[in-house]
């Protein structure tokens, strides 16, 4: 959690940060025996879904009518009720987006693990996607893949009903209706402009996003890294498909990829950027970095005995995971194949 909530820092994905972690020296049951750790968190307010669906299920009606005044009157800066849950849904909805847009999976989407705010909270059983499998589940205990990571925008649509179904007694059955239903619009505009951007595409055309959704295909059916593939794009020179050798070098010639490296060709066509300006936005779009769980059980191990040092690096690399960092070079690569797509749990 310490490690993951300061990546996605990093990452420019709105999440909640950690203020400290103290590791104590009693002994906890786990899957196996742990040490006792506190872990400090920061943000503006921990009010989640669940604070509001316990109020109103529980009809205590006056503690939730307080509790809306007072995040209303708190957190946003509006005038009403339905503007603030408009912008709850716009938040919510441009979080998915860019969970998916840098493959991150949270693995407990229930409604209490929602934040009021937008933000990621709550880093339990999370995952990156090693080999593109757009169906990927990285907590072992969601054995019907509910929050696989191609469900997450699904689910928190169906996490905001949930929500909104809160405050029918204080807005009409039909603004919560058209509030929710301003979902899929912000999540499918936001996800196309973050796609664009990872493309390095700068002119907006409709087959932009067919042309990342069959890349994304492509790189399911060939199990391709999903960030090692899209940071070696990042150095691609239209026309010239060695100019990111060391993917060639890794998987072999796919003909799939050249397949849609020629579509890719055209569509540059498009663009006025050089070569050089365009792989510059790339390489501050696409990260050469994400906490793997190989990674980050690596820094455990190495803090279980004794050490801070591979947690002070790995702390350094997340909070710069665009730059390049040559020395860990290493860990930019595809993961290694004995730790590939590992589940884990809440208490892993």
């Amino acid at each position: 959690e310490y490690l993951c909530s300061e990546a996605m820092e990093g990452l420019k994905i709105p999440t909640t940060r950690v203020l400290a972690i103290l590791i104590g020296d009693d002994k906890v049951q786990r899957e196996e025996i742990e040490l006792s750790a506190v872990v400090a968190r920061v943000f503006p307010t921990n009010i989640r879904f669940g604070h509001f669906e316990m109020c109103f299920h529980f009809e205590k009606k006056e503690t939730l009518k307080k509790l809306i005044e007072y995040t209303c009157d708190t957190f946003f800066d509006v005038a009403t009720t339905e503007e603030m849950l408009t912008q709850v849904v716009s938040r919510t909805a441009k979080l998915m987006a860019h969970w998916q847009n840098v493959g991150f999976c949270h693995g407990v989407m229930n409604t209490d693990n929602m934040s009021i705010l937008g933000l990621t909270i709550d880093y339990g059983p999370f995952g990156f996607l090693e080999d593109t499998i757009l169906n990927y589940v990285c907590n072992h205990s969601d054995h019907r893949g509910r929050y696989a990571y191609n469900q997450q925008p699904s689910v928190a649509m169906w996490n905001l009903e949930r929500l909104l179904i809160c405050f029918m007694d204080v807005v009409p059955k039909e603004k919560l209706e058209a509030i929710l239903n301003t979902y899929v619009n912000i999540f499918e505009v936001e996800y196309a402009r973050l796609c664009r951007e990872k493309l390095g595409l700068k002119v907006e055309v409709p087959q932009d996003f067919p042309l990342f959704i069959d890349l994304l295909k492509d790189m399911g059916t060939l199990n391709l890294d999903y960030t090692f593939f899209f940071r070696q794009l990042a150095s691609y020179e239209k026309g010239k498909a060695d100019s990111i050798k060391p993917f060639w070098d890794y998987y072999g010639q796919r003909a799939e990829i050249i397949a849609w490296l020629k579509r890719y060709d055209e569509r540059l066509g498009l663009e006025a950027l050089t070569d050089a300006e365009r792989n510059k936005n790339m390489k501050g779009t696409n990260p050469k970095f994400v906490l793997k769980n190989y990674i980050a059980q690596e820094v455990i191990q190495d803090v279980e005995a004794g050490s801070d040092k591979k947690l002070k690096q790995w702390l350094d690399i997340l909070y710069r995971p665009f730059d390049e960092h040559p020395e860990f070079e290493s860990f930019a690569g595809p993961t290694p194949l004995q730790f590939k797509n590992i589940e884990v749990s809440c208490s892993s």
